[in-house]
């Protein structure tokens, strides 16, 4: 595997991630398109506010342990330097798509808290933490390299 080949795949990560965040552009800006009715005062919008709070904050933390849990980089001590950086990178984006994901949701239950009668001021915030989890999960090609060993990351470039 080749620098180019390694750098194609990050880049193709890279446009998938811009992808993940303009589309809590399009969330947020079809709330205000939709033009909603005058908020809800009824007590169960304002306890669904707090469960899709708590449920978005899970979904942000999760971002950082569930691709850890479901995609690990494990490395078999008989494993070449190419095998090895093949697998990595095939990790790396596994993670990386699955942080993007957990990411994406935070955003989504602003949009359904806004929707069940909420205004829609209160996506917002949804949505700066879904563009924050994202920028801290946008793939760095320092990141995917500090995850292998010095032979592998010599191949890589």
């Amino acid at each position: 595997m080749s620098k180019k080949q390694v750098d194609d795949s990050l880049r193709t990560l890279q446009i998938i991630a811009l992808a993940f965040m303009s589309s809590g552009v399009l969330y947020v800006g079809a709330l205000y398109m939709l033009g909603f009715a005058d908020p809800s005062p009824l007590d169960d919008v304002q306890m669904m506010g707090a469960a899709l709070s708590l449920m978005a904050l899970s979904s942000a933390a999760s971002s950082f342990i569930v691709p850890r849990i479901a995609a690990p980089m494990k490395p078999t001590p008989n494993m070449t330097p190419v095998d090895e950086l093949t697998l990595g990178l095939n990790q790396y984006r596994v993670r990386t798509i699955l942080a993007f994901v957990m990411s994406e949701a935070v955003v989504l239950f602003g949009f359904a808290l806004a929707y069940l009668g909420q205004t829609p001021w209160w996506c917002v915030p949804f949505w700066i933490l879904m563009e924050a989890l994202m920028l801290v999960h946008f793939p760095r090609r320092s990141a995917f390299l500090s995850e292998l060993s010095e032979d592998a990351r010599s191949l890589a470039g």
